[in-house]
């Protein structure tokens, strides 16, 4: 019972922010393919995974070669990212370094988007 709880917490985490990131009409598919997906269960990771977005709802999870892509869905690349439940940080350092060094004039929005976007 523990697990399928965390497993629904981690869905309802994902569809929460797919629909804030992916805002789309009930009709509209969107894949999001080759993330690194952790499910919170403790549970090895899935490497190369895929999750299926309809609409609003996840309607599938697992690794992307098992995951039937619907056709006309918009498959956007996450190679090198990590898929995992939603962790609130109160404590980060994102955006305050700048060429190497902490600086005071660090911190703004394309310095922050840039660090969050870095590719592996």
């Amino acid at each position: 019972m523990r697990r399928f709880t965390v497993v629904l917490l981690v869905l309802l985490t994902l569809s929460f922010t797919a629909s804030f990131l992916y805002a789309a009409d009930a009709d509209t598919v969107t894949v999001l393919k080759g993330a690194r997906i952790i499910d919170g269960t403790g549970n090895p990771p899935i490497e190369n995974g895929a999750v299926v977005i309809k609409g609003n709802q996840i309607t599938a999870v697992g690794p992307a070669a098992k995951i039937k892509i619907p056709k006309g869905a918009k498959v956007v690349d996450v190679s090198c990212k990590t898929i995992m439940p939603g962790l609130f940080s109160a404590h980060s350092h994102v955006g305050v370094i700048l060429q190497g060094k902490n600086r005071d004039d660090a911190y703004t929005r394309e310095n922050v988007m840039a660090q969050l976007n870095q590719k592996c």
